[in-house]
């Protein structure tokens, strides 16, 4: 029994047919109404969609046939992939010295006659398999029997394209999240940068302790002038300033590590405190007040945490910034937060200024009023709750300062 041949490209035609990953999937009823209708209107007990790989013909769907899958060596089908542009047409094989001893004809289900239309991937026009109709019975197809095959052909060669096409959505919709995530650690990078002398500052305190305390006990380590009760409360001191240079570093290193947590249900009255937590030694530094003003009950967001403390961060030093020029008694920022509907409303205030740009060139990518800034911190925002469903408008009234507001969809 003579094997067909394989195509001229085997490998690429493999590599595009695993790329579907429609091998072994279960039934679905698109292709199993097109081989019904194949099979009626062809007056034929089987037709089948049958996938071809590197060592059997698998049928995504089948009329008339128990068998989900036979060997390529004896699939028509092998055959009929290697002229994609028409059809295979067997009347009795029988007779056909390539199909004549093959145990598919001399035996179950006993094939007299075949006819395949191949089905081609989209992208790279590989054949993959075909649209075939098959008797035990010898015969020919009528005009109008051929053309509503194809034409049934083309039906599923599209169920395979929308499926190509959905798979490589899929594809660029990760590599898209992929360069948000990306972009929103480089934003924590810089705000980061931004944060390191403050951050070095305020670990110096700790440091300071922790070495004024270890000095304190070499030398009553030195002058064995050990007091229990005294050595307990440097013991005490030292742990506790120990604790505190860990908790800033915590802080700072969970603000910019590369891997950010999936999304999950969170609080953002939560992630509100925690962030002005962070950012504490910098609002000191500022001499800035901070009010609060968040709503009674939890505000359950579903949301990447890390992402959503980024964004406030940025809106909390924008507005620390804009009130340098201010005396630290004007330094009022106000931060709320409440629940509008479905929606989880949180605005930032500060008393600075106001913006002297328009809202749409604020949130636009390296467009800033900073002598040093990139003009990254509102446009990352503005990224990271459109990702979210959300969005970011600001209110400014100059000389008297400018609020922040951004949405977020309420969790369930």
């Amino acid at each position: 029994m003579p094997v067909a041949v394989l195509p001229v490209d085997e490998p690429s035609r493999l590599e595009a047919l695993r790329g579907l990953e429609i091998l072994d999937t279960d039934p679905e009823g698109a292709y199993d109404d097109i081989v019904k209708l194949a099979a009626s209107l062809c007056e034929t007990p089987i037709a089948l969609i049958s996938l071809v790989d590197e060592r059997r013909q698998w049928f995504k769907a089948a009329h008339g046939l128990e068998s989900r899958e036979t060997p390529r060596a004896f699939a028509f089908c092998a055959h009929a992939i290697l002229t994609p542009i028409e059809p295979l047409i067997v009347r009795n094989a029988e007779q056909d010295s390539r199909f004549a001893d093959n145990p598919l004809v001399t035996g179950d289900p006993n094939i007299r006659f075949y006819a395949g239309i191949p089905l081609v991937t989209k992208t790279d026009r590989q054949p993959i398999g075909t649209l075939c109709v098959i008797s035990d019975e010898s015969r020919e197809l009528s005009e109008g029997q051929l053309k509503a095959l194809t034409v049934l052909a083309n039906h599923a060669e599209k169920l395979l394209h929308l499926r190509e096409a959905t798979k490589e959505l899929l594809k660029q919709q990760s590599a898209l999240r992929d360069r948000d995530h990306e972009l929103a650690r480089l934003g924590r990078l810089a705000l980061a940068g931004e944060l390191v002398a403050e951050v070095s500052h305020e670990m110096g305190q700790p440091l300071y302790a922790i070495s004024a305390l270890g000095g304190t006990l070499e030398v009553m380590n030195q002058q064995r002038a050990w007091e229990f009760g005294r050595t307990s409360v440097l013991l005490s001191k030292l742990q506790e300033a120990c604790g505190n240079a860990g908790k800033i570093l915590t802080r700072l290193r969970q603000f910019v590590r590369k891997v950010s947590p999936e999304s999950e249900t969170c609080d953002m009255n939560e992630i509100i405190a925690s962030t002005i937590e962070f950012l504490d030694f910098q609002c000191r530094r500022n001499q800035v007040e901070i009010q609060l003003s968040l709503a009674s009950s939890p505000l359950s967001i579903y949301a990447n945490s890390t992402h959503i403390q980024q964004v406030i961060v940025n809106l909390l030093i924008n507005a620390f910034e804009a009130m340098d020029e201010f005396g630290a008694s004007d330094r009022m920022v106000t931060v709320t937060s409440r629940l509008e509907g479905d929606s989880v409303v949180v605005e930032v205030s500060d008393s600075g200024p106001g913006l002297s740009v328009s809202d749409e060139v604020a949130f636009t990518a390296f467009k800033t009023t900073k002598v040093d800034g990139l003009g990254m911190g509102l446009s990352i925002c503005s990224r990271i709750l459109e990702s979210h469903s959300g969005n970011i408008s600001v209110s400014s009234h100059p000389g008297q300062g400018a609020t922040f507001r951004f949405e977020l969809p309420k969790a369930g």
